[in-house]
């Protein structure tokens, strides 16, 4: 596991040299969110990154109790960590969840009642499938728990590896970071 704190200033600080998990749907043009402008600008410091909003906050909060939810669920114990990929300098992952013996990773999202539902129903919303196979080619798994919690109940759906999918993933994400490198 990795010694790196989430969500402390030296993490703030490193994920802007990289390419993480959740910048995935930005290059990939999967995000209702950002574009990859607008990425590019706050990872070089050109302007402020998006402020958590209440909802972001309120899932930001509700991380804990759902990854005991979780746990409680499939009798596992998982970790927030930091990872990096074993030979792209510039691919790394900050996970909501690891198993302690490093064999599966949990993607948790606190979203509310729709979300639970769909996720009931085997949807997992496709603007989060770039950042799970992102997740899977960093730790080289074959597949995710995405986790979904409303504040009291959860559900969960295995998303499974697409290499096809991450092969292009890359491809974009490298010509990003050189556009970080190459100014």
């Amino acid at each position: 596991m990795s010694i790196l704190e989430q969500n402390t200033p030296e993490w703030e600080t490193m994920r802007k040299g990289k390419i993480g998990a959740s910048d995935a749907p930005v290059i990939v043009e999967a995000s209702p969110y950002k574009t990859p402008f607008r990425l590019w600008e706050e990872k070089l410091g050109l302007v402020e990154g998006t402020e958590r909003t209440e909802a972001m906050q309120w899932g930001h909060d509700m991380e804990p109790v759902a990854r005991a939810k979780l746990e409680e669920m499939t009798g596992m114990f998982f970790m927030p960590t930091v990872k990096f990929h074993s030979s792209i300098e510039w691919m790394m992952c900050s996970l909501d969840g690891m198993s302690l013996d490093e064999t599966t990773i949990a993607e948790i999202k606190c979203s509310g009642k729709k979300a639970l539902e769909a996720t009931e129903a085997g949807i997992v919303p496709e603007k989060y499938f770039p950042q799970l196979q992102h997740q899977m080619e960093v730790c080289e798994k074959e597949e995710v728990i995405y986790f979904s919690f409303d504040g009291k109940d959860g559900a969960s759906v295995k998303v499974m590896r697409d290499d096809r999918f991450i092969k292009k993933m890359l491809e974009k994400e490298k010509k990003f970071y050189e556009c970080l490198q190459n100014l």
